[in-house]
């Protein structure tokens, strides 16, 4: 048996590898309580690239070496299935020809006389008629599911006080079609009732309340090796009334649901203790590749298509915010476009920058770089020169002049409308800039 002792793992460019401490004693699923901050003091294109296209790796370290039973009898613990297994057992009858789903009704039996394995609500059955007869497993076990069932057979026809109907035999119902529609829905087994047995067909008993028993025998579950098939029992409620007199509505997933609700009941199924073999763990490992998401590769693609996502929403954002101060401030004057189209973010810089593997594709990048470098330095240049302050300056001194002097103009024009006796001039305005 093999197991973990220590974990490496590099990160990034650093030199050498980090090592985990040393495992204590001999684990199955070891803890190494490792933790550790990475601190970067200044973030470079090469951390931004890593931290976007790499991935940590991690090397594990172990011992071939002979383990306590103990420790083989927990391992194996972790796949064993439980001593009981739970089912929740519904169902409900619809019309062959129309499938529209028979009347129900949720007080069909009092609750006295319901027996062990049965409900109060229960269906209503016209004689002489073909139904369909759905049957849903559920389980709270995810991991052994029903996975086939094989035959199923109503019978034992019985009177609310428990008296046996006369004549009345266990008929088989064909199995039609059974599937799971996602793998946390039940198990659903569509059954054909070409007719209610014989007996339950004779006048004498229309317009009466009977209980049946429901058979239904589970094959196969999944990851389990059954020697012979799992007995499953229901107890069905159902009134039978003359040929004609039954009545049906179209079917609907919300009345489904309800009808579920209100017949559902549990079957425990006592199964003992298991072993497991080679088999059995070779086929769960085989069954938990064949359900992971993806591969390391696929991982790191999706990955990279997202940060393509943000970066050009952040370069989209970045220019929409530039364009709108740029709006608001020409208004008062300001010609900041200019200025602005300088500090704008190029998306190279963000990332998504694609080098090939060829002589002439890396030094057509080398010359790129070295432009864009090159052009980054003189708007640097422009923003630290004085000319660039003195500019900025000289727009801020015309600007008050020019409001000076409307203010001026305006004083004088509201002077002479008060020697006529009106109010202050029509043109008078008044902006100070602190």
């Amino acid at each position: 048996m093999v197991l973990c002792e220590r974990i490496e793992y590099t990160f990034s460019d650093e030199e050498g590898k980090r090592t985990t401490p040393t495992c204590q004693g001999k684990k199955f699923d070891p803890k190494f309580s490792e933790k550790h901050a990475f601190a970067i003091p200044k973030v470079e294109d090469r951390h931004i690239a890593y931290l976007c296209k790499d991935a940590i790796c991690f090397e594990i370290w172990g011992e071939s070496e002979d383990v306590e039973e103990g420790d083989v009898a927990e391992a194996i613990s972790m796949e064993l299935p439980p001593e009981t297994f739970e089912f929740f057992l519904s169902h409900d009858f619809m019309i062959s020809d129309s499938h529209d789903q028979c009347t129900f009704d949720m007080n069909l039996v009092d609750k006295k006389q319901v027996p062990s394995g049965g409900t109060t609500a229960g269906h209503i059955l016209a004689q002489d008629t073909a139904f369909h007869l759905d049957f849903s497993i559920a389980q709270s076990d995810k991991h052994f599911k029903v996975a086939d069932v094989g035959r199923v057979q109503i019978g034992n026809w019985r009177d609310p006080s428990g008296k046996a109907v006369k004549g009345a035999t266990w008929a088989a119902l064909r199995v039609t079609k059974q599937n799971r529609a996602s793998d946390s829905a039940p198990w659903v087994v569509t059954c054909d009732l070409p007719n209610l047995p014989g007996v339950m067909n004779q006048a004498e008993h229309a317009g009466k309340v009977f209980l049946c028993d429901l058979k239904a025998e589970v094959q196969e579950i999944e990851r389990l090796g059954l020697d012979e098939g799992l007995q499953l029992i229901k107890t069905l409620s159902i009134k039978i009334v003359a040929k004609g007199e039954g009545k049906s509505a179209k079917y609907s997933d919300k009345e489904r649901s309800t009808r579920d609700r209100a017949t559902t009941v549990t079957c425990e199924v006592y199964m003992g203790q298991f072993e497991v073999s080679d088999a059995a763990v070779n086929l769960a490992m085989m069954n938990l590749r064949d359900e992971s998401q993806g591969d390391t590769k696929s991982i790191l693609t999706n990955h990279e298509d997202e940060v393509e996502k943000i970066k050009n929403l952040l370069v989209e954002e970045n220019a929409r915010q530039f364009e709108d101060l740029a709006l608001k401030a020409e208004p008062l004057g300001f010609d900041l476009g200019p200025s602005l189209a300088l500090w704008t973010l190029p998306s190279e810089i963000i990332g998504g920058l694609e080098m090939g593997t060829d002589k002439e594709s890396l030094q057509k990048m080398v010359v790129q770089l070295k432009n864009e470098l090159k052009a980054a330095k003189e708007r640097i240049a422009y923003l630290e020169s004085s000319t660039a302050a003195s500019k900025a300056q000289r727009q801020i001194k015309e600007l008050r002049y020019q409001i000076a002097n409307k203010n001026g103009s305006g004083a004088g024009a509201g002077s002479k409308a008060n020697k006529n006796g009106s109010g202050a001039g029509a043109g008078s305005k008044a902006c100070i800039i602190s």
